[in-house]
């Protein structure tokens, strides 16, 4: 068994697609395939596709039945991301008959969730609240630039990379009255 997911750096409020492929490489058919998938609790199911069989959200359980020898079988998974973290997430298949490599019968992998929110204003007005304007999550990209034009189509502030330290003043061009941008900038 086989098992990635199309983004491993998934941010928090959207979804994630876990694959997992079901393989037999045995000399001879295998019957009563099963594969236990259970999402950690940093997800939501949303919904699943299979090329066979049945998977129920609720037990973990993708449940294929026979196998021929060489025959594949997927399971896709879409599901929410919840929080941040590291979420380990594992497939393990099992069948009737024995098996004599049980070394590719589990895969692991570790997404791990990403908090990312650009807010749509701050208010830089000293009072110790909002002062400063802060990306949650942008420390996740270092390679990050960030560029701010004023109403009128002049750059005001401009940081490679932004560290969430840009107060609502000016660091280029002209400015009236200091370095402070007028409300509304």
């Amino acid at each position: 068994v086989v098992k990635t997911a199309d983004n491993y750096f998934p941010l928090i409020g959207h979804t994630i697609v876990f694959t997992i492929i079901a393989t037999n490489y045995g000399p001879s058919d295998a019957t009563g395939v099963a594969i236990t998938e259970i999402l950690e609790n940093g997800y939501t199911y949303v919904s699943s596709t299979t090329t066979v069989g049945t998977y129920s959200a609720s037990s973990g359980v993708w449940t294929i039945g026979t196998m021929i020898s060489g025959a594949s079988e997927t399971l896709r998974i879409t599901a929410v991301v919840n929080s941040a973290g590291t979420y380990v997430n594992t497939a393990t298949i099992g069948g009737n008959e024995p098996d004599g490599n049980l070394a590719n019968n589990v895969s692991t992998i570790e997404p791990e969730p990403r908090d990312f929110f650009i807010p749509e204003g701050f208010s830089p007005n000293g009072d110790g609240t909002n002062d400063l304007f802060v990306i949650r999550g942008i420390l996740y990209y270092p390679d990050n630039n960030m560029v701010i034009f004023n109403r009128w189509g002049n750059k005001v502030f401009e940081a490679s990379p932004y560290q969430n330290t840009w107060d609502g003043k000016t660091t280029m061009g002209i400015s009236v009255g200091g370095d402070e941008l007028p409300v509304g900038t």
